[in-house]
Parts: C-alpha cells; structure tokens; sequence
C-alpha cells in the first residue's frame, strides 16, 4: 500500500519487523514505543528529540511472541489530544470515504490504514473516543477496552487514568482477530443475541440519531428499552475536566516551546492551565456516573448509542462540533465499548425511516446537519460491563451474521 493516505509515519517496518508468511500485518499507532524507534506522538517537537525506545510497549508483547508484521507506525494527531484526526506535522490521513471529511481522531492513522486494508488490523489508544471516533468516520469497527485490561506501559500516556489500548478493523472478524493477538487469557462467552437485553440511553440521542436508532433495531428485528435519567452534559464536562487536567500534567514543559506545537493542541493545554476545574467535583461525577451505569448492567446486557449524534465533519469544519459527547463518558466509567458500522442494506433502511419523518415535519433538515445523507454509515456504539470485552465481540459478530453490520 502507498502512503497516499497519510496514514503512516516515517518508514515501512515490513522487512525489519516481519513475522511468518501466515502472521498477520498490523500497524501500530505512533505513540506505542517500538524498540530501537523514536516514538514521535505526531509531534515534530518529540521527533526532533530523536529518542529510541529501548523496548517495545508492553501491550505488544504476545502480539510479538506470537508473531506478526508490523507494517508501520501510524499518524495521530499529535499528543493524541484531539478527535478530529488532523496533523500539520506529518499531513492529515484522508478519509477513505470522502477525502473532503475528517477521518476521526486521535488514531486517525490507524483507522485510515485498516479501513484501505493497508494491515488486518491496527492497534490504537482511546482516552475519550481515539478509537470509537476515527472508526464511526472511516465506517469501521474500534474497540476501546476496559481500563487496565491491557498494559500502557510503553505508551506515552495523555490521561493516565482514561487511557485505554485496542483494535481497529475493518471486519469484526479483524477486531476478533486482533483480541487474540492482544490478550492471552481469552473468556469463553456464550450468547443469544435474540434474548440479550439493550438498553439505549435516552440523553445520549438527539432529534435525528434517535429515529436512527429506532430505525435500525427494527431493521435488526431486536428489542431495546429506552433508558433516561442522566445529565450527559455534566458528565461530559467533568470527563472533560479531568481528561485535561491529566493531559496538561503530563505536558505542561512542552509549553515552553509551545510555537512547536500544533496551534489547536497548545490552545487545549493552555486552557487548561488557565481552568479552575475542580477535579475533587470531577471525580465524585465519575463515581455516580459509573454506579448509574453499573445499575442498569444488573437488568441489561448491553448500551447502545450512536457512536456519533451527526455527521462526520468535512476538514474545513472540523472543529465546528464536539466529537467525544457520546464516547468521553464511557473512558470516564472505564467500561469497554466498541464502534461497529451498519450494513447498507440497513443504512438504507435507516434513510428511508428518516425520510419519512422529513415528510411529516418530525425530524428537520436542521437535525440532520444541513443536507439529508450522510457519506458515512451510521455508526453505533456498544458498552459493556466492566472487563467483558468478549462479550461485546460476540454480539458484535452475532449482529454481522445478521446482516446488520458491514
């Protein structure tokens, strides 16, 4: 594969990290170290440091021990604080769907490079939506795992306590796949996704996703219950809070070269030098937060919401619009969750249903972002309970048996 795409960062490592004929090729996101390689962050003030890792990130050792080929380290945005994929550094990734779009960020690259078949998968980080964003842009599968469930050691951290590393595919088969390249005790899962109980997240939708979702549990022949009693809104700003706070102890020196730094990074850092959060506040939200959440897990399966609320921005507007509201929250409960594309045929189903409710005044123009289809298929998010990443795969691939799912 060329590196039109901007996916890639520095040289094809093909030929000095290659694994059997039969391994599979993986590229992983330049901010996990690999030995004897200079861990950029898609920063060119970190690249210019010239610092080799002296070994690789933990979270890749069985992958490594089992053998594999590693492709190539991909593009991020730098410090992997941001979600809309762009780079000024080593160029912004093109969609592969729309190159006028953004490809999601901050594991843009990764997501470019599974989604173009560039590897079998990628590996990636989220810390409020990394994985789940740049996937629902590039109409792929992403799964950010557990918190602690695999090691960050060796990965050059934003928000300790949000960090997460997993998979990006462009199958569930790819994101299966990987799992077992990545975790060595794996969990037997048994599951009827016909008597899996869901519940969707009532403020988690707006006018336009919630005739969305509607419309694609009944595509799927699935039941759901709608579920309220959350302030998204508080919970995304305490996630917020906290993710910057991190994010700016673990890179307030880099301020005192802060003309080096992408102009949009360096403005989050300073706002959050300058913030007064409360980060006491900030964690006693978590703690209610994730006790909702764990209530709801003792009646439900699954959550379900749209991995996005509208479009996938184009570049010139990439910073028109919050992209984390719906994935922050669940780095915040430290839940695992995963972003998986419907199929056409289901995307269809869903514009058809949207349709309809432009014709009888229910949704707007407005609702859907100005223009009446999106590029991008609809992209929903499932969370799970805590450390049940399994799971999540097997109702994942059940719903792809289905013909929900691309």
């Amino acid at each position: 594969m060329s590196d039109a795409f901007n996916w890639r960062i520095g040289e094809d490592l093909s030929k000095v990290r290659k694994g059997g004929a039969n391994d599979p090729r993986v590229v992983i996101k330049d901010i996990l170290d690999l030995e004897s390689i200079v861990t950029t962050v898609g920063s060119r003030l970190i690249a210019s440091r010239g610092v080799k890792a002296s070994t690789d990130a933990a979270s890749l050792d069985y992958m490594v021990d089992r053998g594999v080929t590693i492709v190539g380290k991909s593009n991020l945005v730098e410090l992997a604080f941001g979600t809309q994929g762009i780079n000024p550094w080593y160029g912004t990734p093109l969609n592969p769907i729309d190159p006028t779009l953004i490809p999601g960020g901050s594991s843009s690259g990764s997501a470019v490079a599974a989604a173009i078949g560039a590897c079998d998968f990628a590996i990636g980080t989220d810390s409020g939506g990394s994985i789940r964003v740049p996937a629902a842009c590039c109409g792929i599968y992403g799964l950010k795992t557990t918190w602690g469930r695999i090691s960050t050691k060796g990965c050059y951290p934003l928000a300790p306590s949000l960090d997460t590393v997993g998979p990006l595919a462009s199958t569930i088969e790819g994101i299966e796949l990987a799992w077992s390249y990545l975790v060595v005790d794996i969990l037997d899962v048994s599951l009827d996704v016909e008597r899996a109980k869901v519940a969707v997240l009532e403020e988690f939708l707006n006018p336009a996703t919630a005739v969305m979702v509607e419309a694609f549990f009944a595509s799927s022949g699935l039941g759901y219950e709608l579920k309220g009693g959350l302030d998204r809104a508080s919970i995304h700003r305490s996630a917020t809070e906290l993710l910057v706070a991190e994010a700016l102890s673990i890179n307030e020196p880099l301020l005192q070269e802060g003309h080096r730094l992408d102009p949009m990074v360096c403005r989050r850092l300073i706002a959050a030098h300058q913030s007064e959060a409360s980060i006491s506040a900030a964690l006693e939200e978590r703690h209610h937060f994730s006790h909702f959440i764990e209530s709801l897990f003792d009646e439900f399966n699954f959550i379900v919401v749209p991995t996005l609320n509208h479009r996938v921005p184009t570049i010139q507007k990439a910073y028109d619009e919050i992209l984390n509201l719906n994935t922050l929250p669940f780095n915040f409960a430290m839940l695992p969750a995963i972003s998986v594309p419907v199929s056409k045929s289901v995307d269809d189903e869903i514009w058809n249903w949207v349709d309809g409710k432009l014709a009888s005044a229910e949704i707007s123009i407005d609702d859907l972002g100005g223009r009446e289809r999106w590029q991008t298929p609809f992209s929903l998010q499932i969370v799970a309970p805590f450390g049940k990443e399994e799971a999540l795969i097997a109702y994942a691939k059940a719903l792809s048996k289905k013909g929900v799912l691309r």
